[in-house]
């Protein structure tokens, strides 16, 4: 899609007018992410690796990149991905850490039930607007009309999905926001990162993209609490392909569930892990457990896990 469509596509959000084509659907944006980057990533190694990942927060991005990751390629079904990921890029370049978290949290922020009246300041903006042209001068017309034309808050309320954790949850899950230091290696490093963008729909069983190559860590985050198994099943077989000898797909982050947790009636489908092993079991499957997100926020014991496969050499 060319940005004057998805900018109308967002204008019609504003509005209130795009749900009334029911043929078309406003892919919302993450804020942030939703899982625990920072526990799940100290499995894997990506220094220097090629990576294909989900994640319209972009999120996965940075914490990749202050990791040392290679070439990056997201893919996802949002096609606003790339629009909120280069606002991001800007902000990490010209903003300081208690300017982009005034610029970009909403929720929870700077404490909780309360929402942020600062987000979006055109104040902040235009402190990185000419930063954000010299990225990339089409997603700054995007945000520049936008921002331009409609109130902050009712830019995040339509645009964004309202999942957003608390500042001593996100400070914990996400390594750049952790503290200033780590936001400063995030800084040094994000101005190298030129991620290739590709919307696709994953659970569409076509041909994949021409344009992908292959990877040494793949990550599919939590999609796969949203899909049925099956469809999962047949994401991972379509990608495998795709995964370089010895590299890891990290195919469904697992909330409050280690290999060992019963299923319980009404949870989903990929949580019953023997019959899950059973759906997967051309593959090896590993499962990594770390603190969970809901651990953290209600100081419990509980752990999340990555359900992952690693690619053999003879494979």
């Amino acid at each position: 899609m060319v940005v004057q469509e998805l900018l109308e596509d967002a204008m019609s959000e504003c509005l209130g007018m795009y749900s009334s084509n029911a043929h078309q659907t406003f892919y919302k944006i993450y804020p942030f992410t939703t899982e625990n980057i920072d526990g799940y990533m100290d499995y894997f190694d990506v220094s220097g690796k090629s990576i294909l990942t989900v994640g319209s927060s972009g999120d996965q991005v940075i914490n990749n990149a202050i990791r040392g990751a290679g070439a990056q390629t997201v893919i996802d079904i949002c096609p606003n991905t790339k629009l909120y990921f280069y606002l991001k890029k800007a902000g990490l370049l010209e903003l300081s850490y208690q300017e982009f978290m005034q610029f970009f949290r909403f929720k929870n922020y700077p404490m909780l039930f309360k929402t942020n009246d600062d987000v979006f300041s055109q104040e902040l903006f235009l402190k990185m607007k000419d930063r954000l042209q010299e990225l990339d001068s089409e997603v700054y017309y995007f945000w520049d009309n936008l921002f331009s034309l409609f109130p902050a808050d009712l830019i995040r309320r339509r645009l964004f999905v309202g999942d957003e954790y608390q500042n001593k949850v996100l400070k914990i899950i996400d390594s750049y926001l952790s503290d200033e230091e780590c936001y400063d290696m995030a800084k040094s490093v994000i101005s190298s990162v030129e991620p290739e963008f590709v919307i696709h729909d994953l659970t569409d069983f076509g041909p994949l993209p021409e344009d992908l190559e292959n990877y040494d860590f793949i990550n599919l985050s939590n999609l796969g609490t949203w899909w049925e198994r099956n469809t999962t099943k047949r994401v991972v077989d379509k990608l495998v392909p795709y995964l370089n000898p010895d590299g890891n797909i990290l195919i469904c982050y697992l909330y409050d569930t280690l290999e060992t947790t019963p299923y319980e009636r009404g949870m989903k489908p990929i949580y019953n892990i023997p019959d899950t092993k059973e759906v997967f079991s051309e593959y090896a499957l590993s499962f990594y457990p770390f603190l969970g997100i809901e651990g953290i926020k209600c100081n419990n014991d509980d752990q999340d896990s990555v359900m992952v496969y690693q690619k053999s050499c003879t494979h």
